[in-house]
């Protein structure tokens, strides 16, 4: 019996209806041919995120130091539609090589569409007014950064966590121009961190030892927890360890039960985020054990979908997305993808979609939806052999931009 049968005999609720349905959407994901971006002055995209207020903005960076806001509305309501750039600025340092220019991440601050935050090689936290595109605030830090993350649950604190290529976690404020407090425990150079979204003053960290830690920033205990992979002491090992090679990235799932951590190795690890012990699923991602040492730049990063029935686990495998079940570990199949190696990925909760973005060459934004219509698709391609003439196209322009949200 169909899910909609048993929502309308009654035997499904429409909360349990409807993350089914969802469920079942991104088991359908493939490349969006109806969905396009417009084309933009990036080189290469190294870091997404879509503001979760009206989940409609997508923010983008890029090797060069370029900086570009999406539109992910279909104004039109018609397919094939064209993602349109709302603005774009580029912060170019000619003293700098393109590497030290590059914004390893940008993130919207997640109660304002107005501001967003972005970190770059060079030593630079900037907070953004993202409808004049001006730096408001901006940090100067003594050591290369790697990543940052603010928090999304924050109610008392606007505390910015940087990981530096120092074994200490800086947390910047917002309110001022100074880093307030240092985090130490770490063995050597930062390589990622996460706030906790169901606690504001949980905080994570991973080094390029392979030791992720835990604090309570109003704690003067200092670390909180070190997670060990094998949740007991090994006695070969004096300090515990939670991967054998360098911590490329750390998320929290949406509800903060869970930590999900990634190995420069590719070996993905599930963490309760109650008792901090290691929840033994095998990820079967492909291994690169080759990478002993610091983890390349940029690192690699996955997505976890938590709003559906059953929470996935999505993870850029060169070309292609490998999916999985989060819980279980359960691989189902492989979403097929393009001739670049996909760099991030970014989950758009409304619409069930992703959007993932490749290291090298301009225009390599793709979207990721379920299967649509197979007139469209039709359609679409008749388009693309028989293109209209240009006379007879009607070209609309949209006004839409960030300063018309309150």
């Amino acid at each position: 019996m169909s899910a909609l049968a048993n929502l309308r005999e009654g035997s499904l609720s429409a909360r349990n209806f409807m993350y089914k349905e969802r469920y079942d959407r991104m088991m359908k994901l493939k490349i969006a041919k109806h969905i396009s971006f417009e084309k933009a002055e990036t080189d290469g995209v190294l870091s997404l995120d879509i503001e979760r207020v009206d989940d409609r903005y997508l923010l983008c960076s890029s090797r060069n130091g370029t900086v570009v806001i999406y539109d992910l509305a279909n104004s039109s309501g018609k397919l094939p539609f064209k993602c349109e750039v709302v603005a774009q600025t580029k912060q170019d340092d000619s003293s700098q090589t393109v590497s030290m220019n590059a914004i390893v991440k940008v993130q919207w601050f997640p109660y304002d569409t107005g501001i967003f935050i972005t970190s770059n090689r060079c030593k630079s936290v900037k907070v953004w007014d993202a409808n004049t595109l001006t730096v408001e605030k901006e940090f100067t830090l003594p050591q290369y950064i790697s990543s940052h993350d603010l928090s999304s649950c924050a109610s008392q604190h606007t505390l910015i966590a940087v990981a530096t290529t120092s074994p200490t976690i800086l947390l910047a404020d917002m309110r001022s121009t100074i880093c307030i407090q240092e985090l130490r425990g770490l063995q050597k150079s930062a390589s990622s961190v996460a706030w906790s979204p169901k606690y504001e003053y949980l905080l994570a960290a991973g080094d390029v030892d392979g030791k992720i830690n835990l604090w309570d920033i109003r704690s003067s205990r200092g670390v909180l927890k070190s997670l060990n992979q094998h949740n007991k002491m090994d006695k070969k090992s004096i300090l515990p360890s939670a991967h054998d090679y360098p911590v490329t990235t750390l998320k929290f799932t949406t509800d903060g039960l869970h930590l999900v951590s990634q190995g420069s190795d590719n070996n993905i690890k599930l963490w309760n985020a109650d008792t901090f012990e290691n929840i033994i699923v095998n990820y079967a991602t492909q291994r690169d054990t080759t990478k002993k040492g610091i983890p390349g730049f940029p690192y690699k990063t996955f997505e976890v979908c938590c709003n559906i029935s059953q929470p996935l686990l999505f993870v850029p495998n060169k070309n292609d997305l490998q999916v999985f079940d989060l819980h279980t570990g359960t691989e189902h199949e492989t979403v097929l993808g393009t001739f670049q190696r996909i760099q991030c990925i970014s989950y758009r909760a409304s619409a069930q979609e992703l959007y993932s973005g490749g290291t090298y060459g301009t225009g390599r934004l793709l979207a990721w939806s379920s299967e649509v219509d197979k007139e469209v698709e039709t359609e679409y391609m008749s388009q693309i052999v028989n293109p209209p003439s240009p006379l007879r196209s009607n070209a609309q322009v949209y006004g839409d931009s960030l300063s018309d949200i309150d």
